[in-house]
């Protein structure tokens, strides 16, 4: 599998992990200027940005670590780009990462949640 692939499997892994846990989905792979976020999800009435790390192996690191505090505003920059085109009002904004690696033939998913 390519790391492009294993990207997107990722991807879709960790929305319908979020899905089942009672988040909707809102939009993913969302393009503002020159900023993208992975996937925006409402928790109730919190919208939730939510930074997907894959990884194939532990050699690079967690995925939690990658997220610098430039990523974490580049991710405030894009939603605040988003926000500002909408119209429905939304309440607080949570950034969340979920982190996706293969275990034994499975996608393994870990949710960090308001990581910022």
């Amino acid at each position: 599998m390519t790391d492009g692939q294993l990207g997107r499997d990722g991807e879709r892994a960790a929305v319908e992990f979020l899905r089942r846990r009672g988040l909707t989905l809102v939009e993913t792979n969302l393009r503002v200027g020159r900023d993208e976020l992975d996937a925006v999800f409402l928790d109730g009435t919190e919208l939730v940005v939510v930074e997907v790390k894959t990884r194939s192996t532990g050699m690079m690191g967690r995925g939690l670590e990658s997220v610098t505090p430039a990523k974490l505003h580049r991710m405030r920059r894009g939603i605040a780009g988003w926000l500002a085109r909408q119209v429905e009002f939304y309440g607080d904004v949570r950034f969340d990462v979920v982190e996706v690696a293969p275990v034994g033939g499975e996608l393994a998913v870990e949710w960090f949640r308001d990581v910022a």
